[in-house]
């Protein structure tokens, strides 16, 4: 299990404030264009085209979201086109990211496919070894 990562690959990470919404989810099968929002967080298992805002966004193995996603983590397991901003952004091993990505924190997996624009929005502290 990664740092950000949910207790299983399709359920949200619970680490929000009491009193915030429960987890949307779009299931496998389902399309959805247009905007959606939520003060909780967002599992996508289907297909996504629009803006999306939620606490935690997980794009789950099998999805599909062409957009952007603003929100406090997103992790991608699938396929994503398009602008995140985020304070954590993982990208696992089975991701194919595309698009402009900024974030404070980001964490690649090995086997990820990731291009695009990277911006840092907060500058923390690195050990370096040479």
């Amino acid at each position: 299990m990664t740092p950000f990562s949910p207790t299983s690959p399709n359920e949200p990470n619970l680490d929000r404030p009491r009193g915030t919404a429960s987890a949307t989810v779009i299931h496998a099968g389902m399309t959805i264009e247009g905007k959606l929002r939520s003060n909780g967080d967002v599992v996508i298992e289907g297909s996504v085209t629009g803006d999306i805002t939620g606490h935690n966004v997980t794009i789950a193995h099998g999805a599909k979201v062409r957009g952007t996603i603003t929100a406090d983590m997103v992790k991608i397991d699938s396929q994503f086109e398009g602008t995140i901003t985020c304070r954590k952004l993982q990208i696992d091993s089975n991701a194919q990211a595309r698009g402009e990505f900024n974030q404070n924190i980001l964490a690649v997996a090995f086997g990820a496919r990731f291009e695009g624009n990277v911006t840092v929005k907060q500058q923390s502290s690195m050990v370096m070894n040479d």
